[in-house]
């Protein structure tokens, strides 16, 4: 059986020793791809993927051509008709190393609608049944399968579910390193997909105090949202950024009906203690507002305004980069474990 394996850049001598020793297996490395390994071994494919921790995926080549898209797509054809059942949902992934008149999208787009057009099979690029993987490199295409790598997401909770709720008002980083932690802001805030973000300095601020950390808190959205948009098989929403007073934000948001506030706070009660409360008024909620503070704090007469203070460490203060994470997998993972109760 002919393999494609893939490992870390760097380790392709170690995982090559480990399918010799192991497998006895034939083992081709090349010179001008980093962590590629072609194999021909007497083995199925959880036997390679276990002869060495290094290895990301061992791709079982089930028929090769040369690679140009005439002969590529009928031999792509015969290898779906021998994998796919009737009714099975697939995708084609093309990984392609060399130079070619074609792309590896090109090849993805005309493999999978000769396959559905022929075999009547459904395309499903973000959950299929079966994966037909196309390896192409330089003049050699190989044609395999992949359904031993299940789709991360699936059967999965979708924390967008709370998430799509949250705004996040914060306080501006400024000072030393506040493009730095504006980056890390943006990242997280991004990361998470949270509706909105709300820069809220307490009090009149010049503009160069605050800009390098705007600044930065737009290049880590920016640099989160293009990963997200390449890496994630669904639609990624960019997170509303927009600046106002704080205390006119709070009342803002306070006058707006079904919205919860949160405010962090070491004064406030350990989390544990008012989790439940915090998630029963999270379940009937529109928005849930939560106010972090900067290298200052928050001012402590917003206390008033919020619903819960909440200490979520009790004797630790946490970075100012650090609050929006803590703050929203605590809250996250309590409502994923009660759940079945909220919804």
């Amino acid at each position: 059986m002919r393999y494609i394996v893939t490992t870390l850049r760097g380790l392709e001598v170690v995982v090559a020793e480990w399918l010799r020793e192991k497998l006895n297996a034939e083992v081709e490395l090349f010179e001008r791809y980093a962590g590629l390994l072609r194999l021909t071994v007497d083995a199925h494919q959880q036997a390679v993927l276990d002869a060495a921790y290094e290895i990301d995926r061992a791709v079982p080549i089930l028929a090769e051509c040369e690679a140009k898209l005439e002969t590529i797509l009928p031999t792509a054809l015969k290898v779906a008709g021998e994998i796919l059942q009737p009714h099975e949902s697939f995708a084609v992934r093309c990984e392609r190393r060399g130079e070619h008149p074609f792309t590896s999208q090109q090849v993805n787009e005309q493999v999978g609608a000769a396959i559905k057009n022929e075999l009547g099979n459904p395309v499903n690029l973000d959950y299929p049944d079966k994966v037909i993987r196309v390896e192409i490199i330089d003049n050699w295409c190989g044609i395999g399968y992949d359904f031993v790598r299940y789709h991360k997401y699936l059967g999965k909770w979708d924390a967008r579910e709370l998430l799509r709720k949250v705004c996040i008002v914060q306080m501006p980083y400024t000072g030393e390193g506040s493009k730095r932690v504006g980056i890390d802001i943006g990242r997280a805030v991004q990361t998470f997909e949270v509706r909105q973000y709300i820069v809220a300095p307490a009090q009149p601020t010049p503009l160069d105090e605050i800009l390098p950390f705007l600044e930065g808190l737009h290049e880590g959205i920016q640099s989160r949202y293009s990963i997200q948009k390449r890496a994630y098989p669904f639609p990624v929403r960019q997170t509303e950024v927009v600046v106002y007073e704080l205390f006119q934000a709070v009342r803002l948001k306070r006058g707006q009906p079904e919205t919860v506030l949160i405010h962090t706070d070491p004064l406030g009660k350990p989390f544990a203690q008012i989790r439940d409360e915090i998630l029963d008024a999270v379940k009937r909620a529109k928005e849930v507002v939560i106010l972090a503070g900067s290298r200052e704090g928050l001012p402590v007469g917003l206390m008033r305004a919020c619903n819960f203070v909440v200490d979520l460490m009790p004797k630790v203060t946490f970075a100012t980069e650090h609050v929006i994470p803590v703050t929203l997998s605590a809250i996250a993972n309590s409502w994923r474990e009660q759940k079945d109760e909220i919804l």
